[in-house]
């Protein structure tokens, strides 16, 4: 049975502390000894849940200004939600757990979630995690944009 497992945060500044640690705890008990791949690794979200998994894990992501650093390593890769396809990094990877913490407009990260939902089914073991923080409103209303 796949699953896909979906939270929203709404800011881990908001989130206390027993909260946030069981949360890393339970990504910890979920991962063992997988490969994981985090769209958006290099939001806030995205590398705060990077760092915390990478000396435990199999980790790889994605960000999207290029960055030197980031640039000549095997971990991370960079992906324009814009303009990119997300499938070349799921070759390469070929992850047991995709976290999505992807920021961009809607059409594109719905094609991209698509994609990876497409992944998901076609795998033996892939499973989703959705993200979302407080980015999801633009601000002028109580409502999502």
């Amino acid at each position: 049975m796949r699953k896909i497992l979906a939270f929203s945060l709404p800011s881990l500044y908001q989130v206390s502390s027993a909260t946030s640690i069981d949360f890393f705890k339970f990504l910890s008990e979920v991962f063992l000894a997988n490969r994981i791949l985090i769209l958006g690794a290099s939001g806030f979200i995205g590398n705060t849940i990077y760092k915390e998994l990478t000396s435990y894990f199999d980790v790889y992501g994605t960000y999207n200004t290029a960055n030197k650093a980031l640039d000549d390593n095997n971990v991370m890769f960079q992906f324009n939600v814009e303009k990119d396809n997300i499938n070349d990094t799921l070759k390469k990877v070929n992850p047991n757990y995709i976290i999505s913490s992807l920021r961009g407009p809607f059409k594109d990260q719905l094609r991209v979630h698509q994609e990876l939902l497409n992944y998901t089914l076609s795998s033996v073991d892939c499973k989703i995690i959705y993200l979302s923080t407080v980015n999801v409103f633009d601000g002028k209303g109580k409502f999502p944009s």
